[in-house]
């Protein structure tokens, strides 16, 4: 029972310390997710941040370069005087040379402000209006192109020094591209002339777009306001109307002032951070809005390491602490059985004790009782067993007493129960024996015993025993009655000379 009782407190003791490491370990989670997403999200600010300023100070380079070729004298004379050829060929050199150093220009071209002028290109007459092409770096195949209806001209005819265009497909190759445009005037200040830069969306997306990577899916895109992707890693996005309901979906947390926020794109649950580029609003068709985007699943990567490891470590020490709980439990139950086997048997034979026996007859009668099953006891007495020890010492004494021990084993069944009376008295507690069997029994031992040579320390030692018989198979009969009985048998063998068999009878 003290055996059961340790083991179950051991055994909450080890679910309470469970309980405690699952709810530590929930802790840690949530502690280890809100640190890797803040983690994330500091990174995108400072990306967005970084990219916006960048982006921003790219585009002052543009307009830089477009403010010096607007006011370069071979530009002006070129845009005021579109139909001489000398003043066009030194301005498309300087255009050429621009284009050949940049390669992320689409094309360079100039705009007269002139109406239906009529140039010589390659010998053939071609008609220009106002707001088009009448130069460009590309060998003329735009000439004549372009119009009031482009935004980066019109703006500029509407009184605007510079302008920002939408990004668009070029009329080129079909690129995807956007038109830096620049006011050329004279000296007197009247307008002559437009220069533009074109640059590819493609070379914009690999310099400020495709070097910025988080882990596997972290990423940079830039969304105008129409709402567009105009640039993108996977390219094939770029002006992609099939992808234009995602880009809603995204651009309206966008524009509610959601800098940071959760979203689903292409089925993915993502983090997303924007910042808006801060570029003049008169000087673009449509603001820009640098985008950070990275798979939920990435930010928990970032902290299931530290999961894993704090969950192994956990495991490791609940494993350790349950393998010494499960030695101390052992050692209580060998302890505890140890100490109930000694309060049930007798330490020199190793049968049971007085104490057990008694149980055991209590057992026995009311199984009687019950089922009205018989039972015999046979009392026994070692034959002068005092001279032994007075002869040969308590040592041979004791060596008797364990070598009748074995030779009560031997000849009994496993349900019979043989126990140490007292003294040099033995007890055999026999379950469904008659008087017959019973006494059967104690003769087959009563001869072994006579005819066993008992050896100690080279010392023959003569040995027999008188047994006592009584039958429970009365249910009025009380436990010590029948003892009584067995007793007064033993006795009544003791008195006729020993070393005999005696059955109770009234």
């Amino acid at each position: 029972m003290e055996t059961k009782k340790t083991f179950n407190l051991i055994k909450r003791t080890f679910i309470i310390i469970i309980l405690i490491f699952i709810v530590f370990l929930i802790g840690v989670i949530n502690i280890e997710k809100k640190a890797a997403i803040n983690q994330i999200t500091e990174m995108g600010k400072t990306i967005t941040n970084n990219t916006s300023s960048m982006l921003k100070s790219w585009l002052s380079e543009q307009l830089k370069l477009l403010n010096t070729l607007s006011k370069d004298e071979r530009i002006i004379n070129a845009c005021k005087y579109p139909d001489n050829p000398i003043f066009v060929k030194k301005a498309n050199e300087l255009l050429f040379s621009i284009y050949n150093n940049y390669e992320y220009y689409e094309n360079l071209p100039l705009i007269s402000t002139k109406k239906n002028l009529v140039i010589l290109k390659n010998g053939n007459k071609i008609k220009i209006n106002k707001g088009t092409f009448f130069t460009d770096t590309v060998n003329g195949k735009t000439i004549g192109k372009g119009g009031l209806n482009y935004s980066y001209i019109s703006e500029i005819f509407n009184g605007k020094e510079c302008f920002i265009s939408e990004v668009y497909p070029s009329i080129l190759r079909g690129n995807p591209i956007f038109v830096i445009s620049k006011a050329v005037k004279d000296l007197s200040g009247n307008l002559v002339g437009i220069v533009l830069l074109s640059p590819k969306i493609n070379y914009f997306t690999d310099k400020f777009i495709n070097n910025i990577k988080v882990g596997k899916t972290g990423h940079l895109v830039l969304i105008d306001e129409r709402p567009l992707l105009i640039a993108h890693p996977n390219k094939d996005f770029i002006l992609n109307d099939s992808i234009q309901d995602k880009v809603n979906d995204v651009f309206k947390r966008i524009k509610n002032n959601e800098t940071v926020f959760w979203d689903k794109f292409d089925n993915e649950k993502k983090l997303y951070i924007s910042k808006k580029v801060d570029i003049d609003s008169n000087k673009i068709k449509y603001s820009w809005y640098i985008v950070f985007m990275i798979n939920y699943n990435e930010i928990l990567n970032k902290y299931l390491l530290s999961f894993l490891m704090i969950l192994s470590t956990g495991i490791i020490i609940i494993t350790l602490y349950a393998i010494e709980m499960k030695k101390l439990y052992n050692a209580i139950k060998s302890k505890t059985l140890s100490l109930e086997i000694l309060s049930k048997t007798d330490p020199l034979t190793q049968l049971v004790n007085r104490r057990t026996l008694l149980n055991a007859l209590s057992i026995e009668s009311e199984r009687f009782k019950r089922y009205g099953t018989v039972f015999s006891i046979i009392l026994c007495d070692i034959d002068f067993f005092k001279d032994i020890n007075d002869t040969f010492g308590h040592e041979a004494g004791d060596f008797v007493l364990k070598e009748l021990s074995n030779i009560f084993l031997e000849e009994t069944r496993d349900i019979d129960i043989i126990g140490r009376w007292g003294g040099e008295e033995f007890l055999l507690i026999l379950p469904q024996t008659t008087e017959k069997d019973a006494k059967i029994l104690a003769e087959r031992i009563r001869n072994k015993i006579k005819e066993k040579n008992f050896i100690y320390r080279d010392k023959h030692l003569p040995l027999t025993m008188t047994f006592g018989i009584s039958v429970y198979n009365d249910k009025n009969i009380e436990i010590d009655d029948l003892i009584r009985r067995a007793d007064l048998a033993l006795y009544e063998g003791k008195n006729s000379g020993r070393d005999t068999i005696k059955v109770y009878n009234d």
